[in-house]
């Protein structure tokens, strides 16, 4: 079960990644696109988004985060 800043979080990445060649986005943008305070809010969110196995940070590569798996009410993961 993912939580609604997790959920947005997902589809923010997928729709940045779209619109910028594939490249994910760094965690100020993660951060100013949920309005959360500092950029420690999205590392986790996107920590917890690993561990529940719906992506997965790319070692010794910067701006690499890949997508595994949508929310399920996601409308672009059918």
């Amino acid at each position: 079960m993912l939580t609604y800043r997790m959920r947005d979080l997902l589809k923010f990445i997928g729709e940045y990644q779209t619109e910028h060649g594939g490249v994910s986005p760094n965690y100020t943008e993660m951060a100013a696109a949920l309005h959360l305070k500092s950029r420690s809010g999205a590392y986790v969110l996107v920590r917890e988004l690993s561990e529940r196995g719906f992506v997965r940070k790319l070692p010794n590569r910067h701006r690499a985060i890949e997508i595994i798996k949508r929310a399920v009410n996601d409308p672009s993961s059918a």
